[in-house]
């Protein structure tokens, strides 16, 4: 991070309530629409930053740092409760902070901390980003610590053995994790059935075991007063096997309109919730793009090589009753005849089984129909295809909170 740090230039504006202004190729602009945010110095000068000009102020969430037109947005808005924050950060192009963050930033910038444990910055930095004298020469950039010598801890060998030989171990951090009970029954019992070499390792598929099970000891009932037999296994401990298939049961699904005059549709969903960018179908069709029935969208994840797969169609023909179950998504345009043959009778009742959304340019008005559905709006601009990266962060979090919230058994 640079020394001069917006974040410490920001903070500093806020206290003594100095002036921000913000510039694009036109000159002065608003925040939404610049390019860069000046600053006032103490020498009477000024100086501008990119707006996105990443920060000391490190995200709780992930290894990124904040850019300077969050923070400021934040600084400018900060008496607005979070989720008309967020609404207005996200119609404004602007990723907004998180909430786990809002509260001790908005302290930090404001001077009721003096620091927080999320600002990453060299000591010498933050000297000088907070006024203070730096020290006459550089420290060196690398530090070789000075291990003892072989010799030295062998000599230490004796002693500490004697200190050893002294103390009585009560006992060890896996102490914890051991039960009391006999186990010895289940330990059996899994390596028959599960464990290599067991019946069912060698069993051809289609056939069952007559091996007996193992012993059971339970409170005879009614309905189980009879008697295991060596010829049948027994009934108190069913083995319950997962269907092959149940991975691929478990990967989210998403719905996009058929209808061409869709802003998302089959040809452009990838690009936009895969590669965070909004390309007009028109386009892809004049490319010779081919519409396929079904698409698989790779979500990375940041310090997990292995992305999120969530699957994507445009029709529910072919739907098995268990895809009802994987829905977590469905984009419309507003039209009631978008739902037929689905599971549900009307619009009204289908948001309420599953999170809706509607894709339109931040200058149209949304369709009436929409705005009696619960439904979520996103707005996506013309032609600053800067802010496609924000809208579609904005999304996924939308979609991560729904799955959360209402089907745990998809998250990963």
């Amino acid at each position: 991070m640079s020394q001069q740090d917006p974040l410490f230039i920001l903070r500093d504006h806020v206290i003594h309530d100095k002036p921000i202004k913000f510039f694009n190729a036109d000159g002065e602009c608003k925040l939404a629409e610049a390019t860069h945010v000046e600053f006032t110095q103490p020498s009477g000068g000024t100086v501008r930053f990119a707006r996105d000009t990443p920060t000391a102020y490190k995200k709780s969430s992930s290894s990124e740092f904040y850019p300077l037109d969050s923070l400021v947005f934040l600084a400018q808005n900060r008496s607005l409760v979070y989720g008309s924050l967020l609404k207005e950060g996200v119609a404004a192009g602007i990723s907004p902070v998180s909430y786990l963050d809002i509260k001790h930033l908005t302290e930090f910038l404001t001077g009721a901390v003096d620091t927080n444990e999320n600002i990453v910055i060299s000591k010498s930095a933050k000297r000088l980003a907070m006024g203070e004298p730096g020290p006459l020469a550089k420290a060196p950039r690398h530090h070789t610590p000075n291990y003892p010598s072989i010799e030295a801890v062998q000599e230490d060998l004796p002693a500490v053995k004697a200190i050893q030989e002294c103390e009585r171990e009560l006992g060890n951090l896996y102490d914890p994790l051991r039960g009391t009970k006999d186990m010895s029954v289940i330990r059996k019992y899994c390596q028959q059935h599960f464990g290599k070499g067991g019946q069912n390792a060698h069993t051809p598929s289609g056939q069952r075991s007559q091996r007996p099970g193992p012993p059971y000891v339970s409170t005879p009932t009614p309905s189980r007063s009879r008697q295991a037999t060596p010829s049948k296994p027994s009934p108190s401990l069913p083995v319950r096997r997962p269907p092959p298939s149940k991975r691929a049961n478990r990967i989210p699904l998403i719905i996009v309109p058929a209808a061409a005059t869709s802003l998302l549709t089959m040809y452009n969903v990838k690009d936009f919730l895969e590669n965070q960018t909004f390309v007009p179908t028109q386009v892809l069709r004049e490319q010779g793009m081919r519409k396929e029935s079904q698409l698989t969208i790779e979500r990375a994840r940041i310090g997990n090589p292995k992305p999120l797969l969530y699957h994507v169609v445009d029709s529910v023909d072919r739907f098995k009753p268990d895809d009802w179950d994987r829905l977590v998504a469905v984009f419309t345009i507003g039209a009631p005849w978008q739902f037929k043959k689905w599971k549900w009778e009307n619009p009204r009742e289908i948001f309420t089984h599953v999170k809706g959304y509607y894709v339109k340019f931040s200058d149209e008005q949304p369709k009436d129909a929409v705005q009696q559905w619960d439904v979520e709006i996103i707005n996506v601009d013309r032609t600053k295809r800067h802010k496609d990266k924000a809208v579609v962060s904005q999304l996924w979090d939308s979609v991560d909170h729904y799955i959360a919230r209402t089907k745990p058994y998809l998250a990963p």
